[in-house]
Formats: structure tokens, C-alpha cells, sequence
């Protein structure tokens, strides 16, 4: 159980350093609009950014993480104009690394039809850490590519489901349910894959 616990702590400090820190910084978001391209400043699949990923990460005592994570946050992002480490990490029992107990409140419950989404694609070897998708973000809507693998492409419809899910209910988000440490109960089963 400390394991576990010291597992989850790790892996949250180490989403909260690549995705806000080297993530936001080298999309210019902490610099603003058209200021990205700071001199000097290396682009986010340099060898420079890689190996800093590496060894902050390695302080936090985890791997980096890859593809789809990033592109989960980007899309996030996007559509619900909310930085997600900030405001869906850690929220509710389902929002962040596994889940359980009841789903608190819409939000919660996007994130548990979410990890059901992931979990049908397990069986087919798709692996959401590492694979990578492409899709498009233009006037409110997201467009995943048709371009990618089978696996890429529905864990872009999973996350896309989700985005608009999370932007669907922002109206019913409840700060206090961020950083919840009381979920108790039997993890809820994903109801039969249609």
C-alpha cells in the first residue's frame, strides 16, 4: 500500500514538471502568443529537451512520459481552455492515475467512462502511454487523423470523448472534490464493450 502510495506521489510530481514546465514553456504558453521561438530555446523533440525530460524526471523517480499523455493534455486543453494538471490531475476518484469508489460528480464520471475506454483497448495491445495520434483543433471541433494505426485512432476518440465531456460540465466542477483523498469502495467494472 505505501508503495503504491509512493508510486502515485512520484508519477504526480513528475506530470506536474513535464507537462506544465518543459511542455507549456516550449509550446510558448508561459511566453505568450508569437513568442515562442525564444533563442536558444530547444524544440520539444530535440535531444537537448529529451535528456533534461530524463534526468528531471529521473529526480522525481519515474519515466518520462510519452505520446499520448501529451496529446490527452494538449486536446484538453483546447477544448476546455483549462490547463489540465491544475484542474483535472487529481480530481475526484477517477480524474488522474486509476480510480476508485463512486464517481463524485459529471466531471468524475467523464474520467471513469474514460478509463473504460482505455481499458477496452488493452486487449487489442494498444498501448495510451506510448502511442501517438494526430487530429486537427479548429473552430471548437476536434478531427482525429485517419491517417494512424487502428490503436491510434480510438485512443483519439477516447480522449476526444472526454474533452468535450470535461468542457460539457466546467458549469458543474467543484473545486473541493480537487486533490480528493477519500475514495473508499470497490472499483466500479466498466459496463460490456459495445
Amino acid at each position: 500500500m505505501k508503495r503504491s502510495l509512493v508510486i502515485s506521489y512520484q508519477l504526480s510530481l513528475y506530470f506536474q514538471y513535464h507537462s506544465v514546465c518543459c511542455y507549456f514553456i516550449i509550446q510558448g504558453h508561459w511566453f505568450g502568443p508569437g513568442r515562442a521561438e525564444v533563442p536558444g530555446l530547444q524544440p520539444l523533440d530535440s535531444p537537448e529537451t529529451h535528456v533534461l525530460s530524463l534526468w528531471l524526471g529521473s529526480l522525481a523517480g519515474v519515466a518520462p512520459a510519452e505520446a499520448d499523455i501529451l496529446d490527452l493534455n494538449e486536446m484538453v486543453r483546447q477544448v476546455t481552455g483549462k490547463i489540465p494538471i491544475f484542474f483535472y490531475s487529481s480530481y475526484g476518484c477517477y480524474c488522474g492515475i486509476g480510480g476508485q469508489g463512486q464517481p463524485r460528480d459529471a466531471t468524475d464520471w467523464c474520467c471513469y467512462d474514460h478509463n473504460c475506454c482505455y481499458g477496452y483497448l488493452t486487449p487489442h495491445n494498444c498501448d495510451y502511454h506510448y502511442d501517438h495520434y494526430d487530429y486537427t483543433f479548429f473552430q471548437g471541433k476536434v478531427q482525429c487523423s485517419t491517417k494512424g494505426s487502428w490503436c491510434e485512432q480510438q485512443l483519439c476518440a477516447c480522449d476526444k470523448t472526454l474533452a468535450f465531456c470535461l468542457q460539457r460540465n466546467l458549469n458543474t466542477y467543484k473545486n473541493h472534490l480537487r486533490h480528493l483523498s477519500r475514495c473508499e469502495g470497490e472499483t466500479l467494472a466498466c459496463p460490456p464493450a459495445s
